[in-house]
Parts: C-alpha cells; structure tokens; sequence
C-alpha cells in the first residue's frame, strides 16, 4: 500500500515538473522564393504538444497528431491564423501537407507564380492569443530580400 502511494506521489511530482518544465513557445516559419519553380515554399515548425493541447481546447475533445482527423483540424487553424497579403489581395496559401513527430509538427505550404517577397503583408497568429508567451519568428529570403519578422502578440507585418 505504500509502495503505491510513493509511486503515485512520484508520478504527480514528475507530470508537475513536465508541465512546469516548459517555459517558453516558439514557433518557426521560413518563407523562400523557389525562383525555378515559380513559387513561395512556406514550412512551419511547431510544438506538437502545444498545437495538441490548443486544438483539444477549442475542438472540446482530446486530439492527438496520430489522430486521423487532425491534419484537417490543423488544416483549418492555419488558415484562419495565418496569411500572405501583396497589394491588398490575400495569397492562396496551397497545404502541401505535415509531418507530424513526437516533439515538432512541420507544416508546409505554397503560393503558386509569387517570384518575389517585397511589399507582401504577413499576418501571423498561430497560438499567440492561446500562449501569452507564444513567439513567432519567421525567416524569409528571396532573390533580393532576405530577413526575419517576430510576432510576439500576433499581428500583421510587411516584408520590406
């Protein structure tokens, strides 16, 4: 009997520094100019734990990134959270797809005859009005321009 409440009293204080253990939420996306190609790659990279936890809260039920609905659930948030706008007309963002790994969930996508970055308008919300801390850095290069924008409470911001 005691032997079960020790193990018990082990796993609660290990789950309380798991939890305690992660200070800070980044979020990473780079933006590249595939000039051969004629296109805007864009790759996101993620937390997994986090966008899980964020989609279980919202969606009231538990997701995991082996579920099999939640690409389309991620699918669904990215599009709503982030945006590429070049003279006052939002970009079609194409989903290529994810890979979903124990500890990051990459995401990927395209914009289809973009050439170049300048003038174009980055809207970038992905978990920063869930996580207080959220930062999102974003890298992006071109023929010409190359850079990073940081979204600490989500946003708009222009390439330049």
């Amino acid at each position: 009997m005691m032997f079960r409440f020790f193990c018990g009293l082990f796993f609660l204080s290990a789950q309380s520094f798991i939890v305690n253990a992660h200070t800070y939420y980044e979020g990473l996306t780079d933006i590249k100019v595939n000039i051969s190609e004629r296109r805007v790659e864009i790759v996101h990279r993620f937390t997994t734990h986090d966008l899980e936890i964020f989609l279980s809260k919202n969606l009231y039920k538990s997701i995991t990134a082996d579920a099999p609905r939640y690409s389309g659930y991620l699918e669904q948030y990215i599009n709503q959270s982030f945006t590429l706008k070049k003279e006052e007309s939002i970009l079609k963002l194409e989903w290529v797809g994810i890979e979903n790994g124990i500890s990051e969930t990459i995401i990927y996508q395209v914009v289809s005859g973009l050439t170049d970055l300048s003038g174009v308008e980055v809207k970038n919300k992905i978990l920063t009005g869930f996580y207080p801390k959220q930062v999102n850095r974003i890298n992006y290069k071109d023929q010409k321009l190359s850079g990073t924008l940081i979204f600490e409470k989500g946003g708009t911001q222009k390439i330049k």
